[in-house]
């Protein structure tokens, strides 16, 4: 680790994270399978830890981001914050909306 950080340190690092669709697609099933085979056998059936792995399981994206811009470390997190602000402003105005119809 050390001779990593003595080598990159102030420097550009020249191959980029590469994500591959098939790649991804298998590992994604294979990470669902293993919560809901594996991780969600450890608690009781009906627990509220046990429900929570099924709705991930069920009703849940597993996506992968990636950042190749290693200049601006924040980059990514200020994008995730700007998405989850727009996912909010809309699901506000949904419910401002339902509740002018009532």
């Amino acid at each position: 680790k050390q001779w990593y950080q003595r080598r990159v340190r102030g420097r550009e690092i020249i191959q980029p994270t590469i994500a591959d669709y098939k790649t991804f697609l298998i590992w994604k099933d294979e990470a669902f399978a293993l919560w809901e085979e594996k991780w969600a056998c450890i608690y009781e059936e009906g627990s509220e830890s046990r429900e929570n792995l099924r709705e991930i399981v069920n009703d849940m994206y597993l996506i992968c981001l990636v950042d190749n811009d290693f200049i601006e470390a924040t980059s990514l997190w200020q994008f995730l914050d700007e998405v989850i602000e727009k996912i909010q402003e809309r699901e506000n105005g949904a419910r401002a909306e339902s509740d002018l119809s009532c």
